[in-house]
């Protein structure tokens, strides 16, 4: 396992496979493929003034298992995606979910911050990228946009 910095030890912000998955509104989710790279995000965003509150990292099969479980929303909108992808219906929503528990398992760290404001969006961005991070996308109330694809750093 690399070494990580232990201020900054990305464990701190791992969420527990217990914890509900909710969908990530108004929040960036990125992907690294080690953790070291994370680390060093992490330690950038939180010395440009991203509160410990909002940073969350995600990892491991257990994770991947509660994010397959639940479409992260409740009421009509979770049962019309339960529907629809039963259906076969696709939803970016979805696809982009599928992503994310996808790199989990293969090894991955999914890092999710929050960005209120479209200026904290880019900043974050700039230093997700400026680390290695792929998968890179934001999550606003009713769209996602991907910034960075998975696998093109």
């Amino acid at each position: 396992m690399s070494s990580v910095p232990q201020n900054h030890d990305a464990a701190k912000y791992r969420t527990s496979p217990e914890e509900p998955v909710t969908y990530p509104e108004q929040q960036v989710l990125a992907v690294f493929d080690d953790e070291e790279a994370l680390a060093a995000a992490i330690e950038e965003l939180t010395r440009v003034g991203v509160p410990d509150s909002d940073l969350d990292v995600a990892c491991g099969t257990e994770r991947a298992d509660a994010l397959r479980a639940s479409t992260g929303r409740s009421g009509l909108a979770n049962l019309a995606i339960r529907i629809a992808d039963q259906l076969g219906i696709k939803n970016t929503e979805m696809e982009a979910k599928a992503r994310y528990e996808e790199a989990m398992r293969a090894g991955g760290y999914v890092l999710r911050v929050s960005a209120p404001t479209d200026e904290q969006k880019s900043q974050v961005v700039e230093a997700l990228q400026r680390h290695g991070a792929h998968g890179i996308s934001y999550f606003s109330k009713f769209t996602i946009e991907r910034i960075v694809p998975h696998n093109q750093p």
